[in-house]
């Protein structure tokens, strides 16, 4: 029992704790103080590079250097483009560059900031200086300039990061998320970092960073067993960057450390629909089983149900049982699991009956006395057993009632769904049989005088005739699918329709597999 209370723990516990560690998707992280006031001050996009005029040629770089303190915005803003044309060799005038970061023109900050980032390395030093400003000209400037000029920069405001000042470290960290993709690994190195302050800075800044930084998934993930804040930012991160972090989230959620398989689940909650794919298999293993079904509850708990049924026959009790109990608190939206919970109900494990029948009672009541006394009559002396004779499902149970006019044609998508099963099921039986029977008769051909090689003959011969049939009946249950679909108007139940045929409620159906591409 001491697993049953485990289980049943982890399904409610989790499915509270994890809102507490969830970020919304849509909710958009302000953007740093010294973020915003960069992208205010200084424009990314580089002016349509021009041709010197005659003059540019004739001037040094002193002149240069003098007319970008003259009274005229524009002289300013022409000198500062004459030395972004000089390059490398306009080194000299970079004390001067940094100066006129301060210039009140916005226009003339842009165009300094660019001749900055043209003199290259030559001007880190002097940019990283620059950082410690607290005019906000002047350190806008600087991190455009320090991100233009790329990874060259990185050492120096890796260094940089690590200063006291809070606001020095956080524009080091700007303008290495500015340095893509180089500076944001760097970014997302730091979040290991021996000094929490650092971490703390670096997963800010990945946490709020535009566009979402894909390239910092693994270091993100690995960081969600950190301590303090860190693990909270890196999910709202990953939250952000969405499905391209789920591979590396799928994998964090089996590590069984739940300081890490925790926070991903968290992170997978928070990124919603796009996470159930990678949920789905999570509840075929007895190490994720619990999380996965809390998450995939508090997601959509109409798409967990067809999984959690399948999940009712996994050899692992752990797995069943979680199957149980999360059906039970889906509650009678789980219609459609009753004949897969009648079956539970009778399993050799006590623990399993017992939670089954705990289900039956919350989806529908009065099932569970149903199931009880077949249970009872099946296992009393001298009766045959057998299986549970399959109760019908409301096939309409766990859908919204407001299109009374859909009601038939959803019964009949219902039950030719519930065909899709036995055709399955039938056809795996038939060519496991099928094959056995083929291979032993072209092994054993020396035998064919033999009464075994005779029966065996007749087998195959029947199996291919069974076969046959059964190709006829899924060919019906195709035209029964795509004439009810066509019928349908309600986009909400086809959706439905179609995540069952994506998920394999029905396997090998052509006219499925047509629809759901088509979707």
């Amino acid at each position: 029992m001491k697993s049953v209370f485990w289980v049943v723990f982890v399904i409610a516990g989790f499915a509270v704790g994890l809102l507490a560690w969830t970020p919304r998707r849509e909710e958009a992280a302000a953007p740093p103080d010294k973020g915003a006031l960069a992208s205010e001050t200084i424009k990314k996009e580089e002016p349509t590079p021009e041709k010197k005029p005659a003059a540019h040629q004739e001037k040094s770089v002193s002149d240069w250097v003098k007319q970008l303190k003259d009274t005229d915005s524009p002289v300013r803003k022409d000198a500062a483009k004459a030395l972004a044309a000089l390059g490398p060799q306009a080194d000299s005038a970079v004390p001067a560059l940094i100066e006129s970061l301060s210039d009140p023109d916005k226009g003339v900050v842009q165009e300094v900031a660019i001749a900055l980032s043209r003199v290259g390395a030559l001007a880190i030093p002097a940019l990283t200086e620059a950082l410690k400003s607290k005019n906000e000209n002047v350190f806008g400037g600087a991190v455009i300039a320090l991100g233009r000029i790329g990874p060259p920069a990185i050492p120096s405001l890796t260094e940089m990061l690590r200063d006291k000042n809070t606001s020095t470290s956080t524009a080091a960290a700007l303008a290495l998320s500015n340095i893509r993709p180089a500076g944001v690994l760097a970014l997302s190195t730091l979040l290991k970092d021996q000094d929490m302050v650092v971490r703390i800075t670096a997963a800010t800044t990945l946490a709020q960073l535009t566009p979402p930084p894909k390239e910092a998934v693994p270091g993100l993930v690995d960081a969600l067993n950190s301590e303090g804040n860190v693990p909270r930012l890196a999910i709202q991160a990953l939250v952000r960057i969405g499905p391209p972090a789920l591979p590396e989230l799928a994998k964090a959620l089996r590590n069984p450390d739940p300081n890490v398989s925790t926070p991903a689940a968290s992170a997978l909650l928070g990124i919603g629909e796009p996470a159930i794919p990678v949920l789905i298999p999570a509840l075929e293993d007895r190490t994720t089983c619990s999380l996965a079904a809390a998450v995939l509850l508090k997601i959509n708990a109409k798409r967990a149900v067809f999984p959690l049924i399948k999940a009712l026959r996994n050899p692992d009790k752990e797995v069943r049982l979680m199957a149980c109990v999360a059906l039970s608190s889906i509650g009678p939206a789980a219609k459609a699991a009753i004949p897969s919970l009648l079956e539970a109900a009778k399993d050799h494990d006590k623990d399993i009956r017992e939670y089954a029948t705990m289900a039956l009672d919350k989806i529908a009541p009065g099932t569970k006395d149903s199931a009880q006394t077949q249970v009872a009559k099946a296992s009393a002396p001298g009766q045959k057993t057998g299986p549970v004779p399959t109760a019908q499902a409301d096939p309409h149970g766990y859908k919204s009632e407001e299109d009374e006019r859909d009601k038939a044609l959803i019964i009949k998508l219902e039950n030719a769904l519930h065909k899709g099963y036995q055709y399955e099921t039938l056809a795996s039986e038939l060519t496991a049989e099928g094959t056995y029977y083929y291979e032993w008769l072209k092994e054993n051909s020396h035998l064919a005088h033999t009464k075994k090689f005779a029966d065996y003959a007749r087998n195959l011969k029947e199996v291919n005739r069974r076969m046959e049939n059964n190709n006829l009946a899924i060919r019906e249950l195709d035209r029964d699918i795509e004439i009810t679909v066509s019928k349908i108007k309600s986009k909400d139940k086809l959706s439905d329709l179609i995540y069952r045929l994506r998920t394999g409620q029905v396997r090998g159906v052509p006219a499925g597999s047509r629809i759901a591409q088509e979707f």
